[in-house]
């Protein structure tokens, strides 16, 4: 049963990532326990791998919860990933997708142009000396001729190389084994502040310090090593100085004009993460002021979602559910009576009881809630808690009439959270209860409408977690 209701829980709305895959894993006993279902078919708990596999996402995932970086899944795939520890069970969330997907075009764009362009001053260069050591020979006139045509071409695609890297914004720069540079673009120079003809033959240690130099060595030496091009992100700063950098190494072959080395392509990617967090404050902003537009057009329930969404995060603490779930009680708790912006104001503020067909378009009110937020991604099922908010746990609810387990837990929460503080509040036909009252109704509507370990949880918060204090003041009993 748990496991009908978490799973799903890790497909995101809308995922258009093909390789995309969110999983829940455990340490246990020196290995790696995934407890979700695997993308390849494996069923949940079917697949444990040692801690100590080099280079393993969820291992790393477990050390450095919040961390990001590119490793390897349990299939052997280069990943991109990251993770996200829960505090109240030993699991770690763990989202990744395929490298290739997810920076594909942009390094095999880049590794085309940049790596094409030095294979073939390579080429260009070998034939150089090859045509050199002929020019002994009877044909050295018209070696000597070709000498200077190929010569020529040298210093055409040199000029060229330079032209397509020093027209990048990225810090570009060659670095032979030693971690001495070999080629330097323009930004590379800017950043060290020299010429870049001055930076050649000189170690990174001389230029940028021995610690920041090693970031760049670190991967250098795991991209020779292994064979393959390592991606690093790495963020530095705090507050307004934080910067966020995008690092690739790729390494290269020893030819006749370069010794066995690796490309160094560094991006400063801070501006597009700002970006998306920008994004982020921007939807939380929308939501208080769509939750402020409700309040306002119903005076007597001034607060109400604020309210209950914060009642609904100490009931989901109070449960030990996990911190999406947590977070998910909340975002439904404030935008439950979102759809109240569709009904009219007269029946909000009536002053007399309510008639059935006033109370309905009320409730239907709350079930549009879910309608006005399809489209939108939340990382929790936020849209499809508000579309069971209203089903009862002995399946006399709307819509659909579902029961029991079958009524996601975080809407059976903000179920009882929404009717305890309107219970305890004002409205325009009646006066609010005091706290004892509210909890005696919601005890009486065990097994009807609510979840006896919901409603447990809500009485042991006001009771043994100081729930109690804190919500005296918003009672308001007649």
């Amino acid at each position: 049963e748990v496991a009908e209701e978490l799973f799903p829980l890790l497909s995101q709305p809308g995922e258009a990532a093909r390789t995309a895959e969110t999983l829940l894993v455990r340490a246990r006993a020196g290995q790696v326990e995934y407890l979700s279902p695997l993308a390849d078919g494996k069923p949940a708990l079917a697949l444990r791998l040692s801690a100590a596999t080099e280079g393993l996402a969820a291992a790393f995932a477990l050390r450095e919860p919040g961390a990001f970086a590119i490793l390897r899944d349990y299939a052997g795939e280069e990943v991109l990933a990251t993770s996200r520890a829960f505090q109240r069970v030993p699991w770690t969330l763990v989202r990744k997708i395929s490298r290739a997907e997810a920076l594909g075009a942009e390094d095999a764009r880049l590794l085309r142009l940049t790596v094409g362009l030095f294979l073939l001053m390579a080429l260009v260069v070998a034939a150089f000396l090859a045509v050199w050591r002929h020019g002994a020979s009877r044909r050295a006139a018209a070696a000597a001729t070709r000498h200077r045509d190929l010569a020529t071409r040298y210093e055409a695609l040199e000029r060229l190389a330079r032209l397509v890297t020093d027209s990048q914004p990225n810090i570009v720069f060659i670095a032979d084994a030693e971690g001495r540079v070999r080629f330097a673009n323009k930004a590379a120079a800017e950043a060290a502040r020299m010429e870049p003809r001055d930076l050649l033959d000189k170690s990174l240690a001389s230029l940028l310090g021995a610690a920041e130099a090693e970031r760049y060595l670190a991967g250098n030496r795991t991209a020779l090593e292994e064979g393959r091009i390592v991606l690093r992100v790495d963020r530095t700063g705090e507050a307004e100085e934080r910067r966020v950098r995008q690092v690739l190494h790729i390494p290269i072959a020893e030819s006749a004009i370069l010794p066995r080395g690796a490309l160094v392509v560094d991006q400063d990617i801070s501006d597009a993460v700002a970006e998306r967090e920008r994004r982020e404050r921007t939807l939380q902003e929308l939501v208080r002021t769509l939750v402020d537009v409700v309040d306002q057009r119903d005076p007597h329930a001034a607060r109400h979602s604020r309210r209950t969404g914060l009642l609904a995060g100490a009931i989901a603490r109070e449960m030990g559910l996990a911190s999406v779930l947590v977070e998910t009680a909340e975002t439904a708790g404030r935008l439950t009576n979102l759809g109240k912006i569709l009904v009219s104001e007269s029946v909000l503020t009536k002053e007399d009881n309510l008639t059935a067909a006033e109370v309905a378009r009320v409730r239907a009110g709350i079930r549009t809630s879910a309608d006005l937020l399809e489209g939108i991604e939340f990382d929790g099922p936020v849209v499809e808690t508000l579309r069971q908010v209203q089903e009862r746990w002995d399946g006399a609810g709307q819509p659909d009439g579902r029961a029991g387990e079958a009524i996601l837990v975080t809407a059976r929460i903000v179920a009882v959270a929404n009717a305890f503080v309107a219970l305890i509040s004002p409205r325009a036909h009646r006066p609010a209860l005091d706290i004892d009252r509210a909890l005696a109704g919601m005890l009486d509507q065990i097994g009807g409408a609510y979840d006896r370990a919901v409603v447990g949880a809500l009485v042991n918060y006001m009771d043994n977690r100081e729930g109690r204090a804190a919500w005296t003041e918003v009672a308001q009993p007649a």
